[in-house]
């Protein structure tokens, strides 16, 4: 019987929080495990950690968009409220904010109310990545 491992990956090149967007880190090189950086406004998510870690640390994520089924839980940083059904686009910090800067990328709509940034809220992928073109 087979069994199924967690996704782990290597931190690269600083500190990763909990519950934040990453990608897979195309310039660092290496063996396996792949490394994984922070995911930053003009990114696309790979992934969402499930802990924090340190450079050189490996951390299990939950793979985004179709790595699973149901809700992420990710740390938003806020404008104003965050409401459910409001659209999320990629922050600073692997964060989702509900404020579309130019070149972020719609990643995700709130299932969950945030009053405060910082606040870590349930959201679904939005299956198909938009590129917000908008100030």
């Amino acid at each position: 019987m087979s069994r199924i491992l967690e996704p782990t990956f290597k931190v690269t090149p600083a500190t990763m929080g909990a519950r934040r967007l990453a990608k897979i880190n195309t310039s660092a090189t290496g063996a396996a495990p792949a490394k994984i950086s922070i995911c930053g406004v003009t990114g696309i998510p790979h992934c969402v950690t499930r802990m924090s870690g340190v450079t050189g640390d490996l951390i299990s994520v939950d793979m985004f968009p179709f790595g699973r089924n149901g809700t992420y839980e990710v740390e938003v940083t806020i404008s104003t409220a965050i409401n459910v059904g409001t659209a999320l686009y990629c922050a600073a910090g692997g964060r989702l904010t509900d404020h579309a800067t130019t070149n972020a990328y719609l990643v995700a709509v709130a299932v969950q109310q945030a009053a405060a940034s910082g606040d870590h809220i349930q959201v679904i992928p939005n299956p198909i990545v938009t590129f917000a073109t908008t100030t």
